[in-house]
């Protein structure tokens, strides 16, 4: 049950996009990675990919209840990840997350993560990046919008130095969104 504390201050309630990345931010991968291996063209790959999310996948601690508190505070949330399309809707699905994202986009195709999310973003909604590696920062960055780096993640923790925000937990990241959102 949310209360009065859990919504952004600032009186009228505004919109912000949240740009989540996926492996090492929400999901922990490596389990998974652990049991398959990463050549994907191998046969039974994506049915040995399945079974490992279902048996050896989980969210990183206190993830689905800050991403509830998120979507029920209005922000609007979307993945944005360098895995593929079918990866990373499988991983929503099979954790029961896929309900609090409005969008899922995959990098596959582009140059870079950075040019998908100027992509994402438009002028009229305040944005933010969340993911715990510098790709993740600097895409944020190179479309003018703020980072926030998932410390207790995967991501090379010197690299991520040049966040705006740092959080060592799920709850530390609403914590920091709320606070910048009230800011604005």
């Amino acid at each position: 049950m949310l209360n009065n504390e859990d919504l952004p201050r600032g009186g009228e309630r505004k919109t912000m996009l949240l740009i989540f990345d996926l492996d090492g931010t929400l999901f922990e991968a490596k389990p998974v990675v652990e049991q398959v291996g990463l050549d994907t063209a191998s046969p039974g790959y994506s049915k040995r990919l399945a079974s490992a999310i279902c048996e050896h996948g989980r969210l990183f601690s206190g993830v689905f209840e800050m991403l509830g508190k998120l979507y029920n505070a209005g922000y609007r949330l979307v993945i944005c990840s360098k895995s593929p399309i079918k990866y990373i809707e499988l991983v929503l699905e099979q954790m029961g997350i896929s309900g609090f994202f409005a969008a899922v986009y995959s990098s596959e195709g582009y140059a870079s993560k950075a040019e998908l999310v100027g992509e994402i973003i438009t002028p009229e909604e305040p944005a933010i990046v969340i993911g715990d590696t510098h790709g993740d920062v600097t895409a944020g960055h190179e479309n003018g919008i703020p980072a926030v780096a998932a410390m207790y993640g995967y991501g090379n923790k010197e690299l991520l130095c040049n966040a705006d925000f740092f959080a060592d937990s799920p709850e530390e990241i609403y914590c920091v969104i709320s606070k910048y959102l009230a800011e604005l």
